[in-house]
Formats: C-alpha cells, sequence, structure tokens
C-alpha cells in the first residue's frame, strides 16, 4: 500500500502501482522467451542494426548535410528528425537488453501512473487497494 501523510493524516492511498509494473514486466519478459534463446538473439541482432543505422544516420548528417534526406533533418522536421533517431536509439537499446532497459522504462511510467493514482484519490477522497 502507497500512502502519501502529511502530520499523521492519510492524504492520498492506492496501490503501489509502479511495483506491480514492474513485477508484470519481468513476468512477460520470463515467460515470453524474450530473454534468452533463439528469439533474444534475434531481438539483439535487431536491435544492434537499429543502433548502427541511427548512429550512421547522425554521423552522416553532420559528415554531409548537403543531400536531401539530411537537410529534411537538420531543417525542414529540425528537432523531429533528431527526436525519431533517439526514439531508434531507444528501441535498439530496449532490444538489447529487455530486462534492464525495458524495467527502467517501466518504472518511469509507474511513476507517473502513481502520482496520477495519487491525485485521483485525493481529490475524490477513494482509497484504492
Amino acid at each position: 500500500m502507497h500512502t502519501l501523510a502529511a502530520r499523521g493524516a492519510v492524504l492520498a492511498a492506492s496501490t503501489d502501482v509502479k511495483t506491480n509494473m514492474k513485477l508484470g514486466y519481468d513476468q512477460f519478459i520470463e515467460k515470453s522467451g524474450i530473454a534468452g534463446g533463439t528469439i533474444g538473439t534475434l531481438l539483439k541482432v535487431i536491435g544492434g542494426l537499429i543502433i548502427i543505422i541511427c548512429v550512421g544516420v547522425l554521423i552522416l548528417r553532420k559528415w554531409n548535410p548537403q543531400t536531401q534526406m539530411f537537410q529534411g533533418i537538420q531543417q525542414g522536421i529540425g528537432a523531429m528528425g533528431v527526436f525519431v533517431v533517439i526514439c531508434g536509439l531507444v528501441v535498439g537499446l530496449l532490444l538489447i537488453a529487455p530486462q534492464t532497459i525495458g524495467d527502467f522504462l517501466v518504472q518511469i511510467a509507474g511513476v507517473f501512473v502513481q502520482f496520477f493514482m495519487d491525485i485521483l484519490s485525493k481529490v475524490f477522497g477513494v482509497t484504492m487497494g
């Protein structure tokens, strides 16, 4: 049970969403076979290729910015192009190390969900759990 208390009074209480999300993700990784075996090896190779492509795009963008594609990344779509490349890097890392990176991302999402649940619990005066 996660509680938010001030001066002895419980302000909000809800289930510990972050821990439950982490446990669910860990069970998914174990039961799906993503962490090891043939599927895990294939995902690691795909993740490595994605990272190589993304890093190559970033390097080529600085080395040869005259081409139409790299000018689009630099000017036209600007930050969105770089954002897509960074998302590609995160996906590549997630495919290479699903337990480490995935746990981190799930816990970050869990903090936001827990915060939202605590606010709703306080506003409506409902104790969840």
